[in-house]
C-alpha cells in the first residue's frame, strides 16, 4: 500500500476539489472526481475488489 499520509493528502485535495466543482456548477468535474475519491478511499480502507467490482464505500454522494 502506497504511503498513507500520501494518500490522506491526495484524499483531501481532492475533496475540497469536489466541492469547488459543485460550487462552480462544474457537474462532469464534480463527477470524475467523486470516482476518484472512491478510488482512493478503496485504497485507504483496502478494500479494493477483484474482477473490477467495486466495494460499497462511497465518499459523496451521487450528483443530482
Amino acid at each position: 500500500m502506497p504511503n498513507k499520509k500520501r494518500i490522506d493528502e491526495l484524499s483531501a485535495l481532492i475533496d475540497q476539489t469536489y466541492r469547488l466543482a459543485l460550487e462552480l456548477d462544474q457537474t462532469m468535474a464534480a463527477y470524475l472526481l467523486s470516482m476518484a475519491s472512491l478510488e482512493v478511499a478503496e485504497t485507504i480502507e483496502g478494500k479494493k475488489c477483484k474482477k473490477g467490482k467495486r466495494s460499497n464505500l462511497v465518499t459523496h454522494p451521487p450528483l443530482q
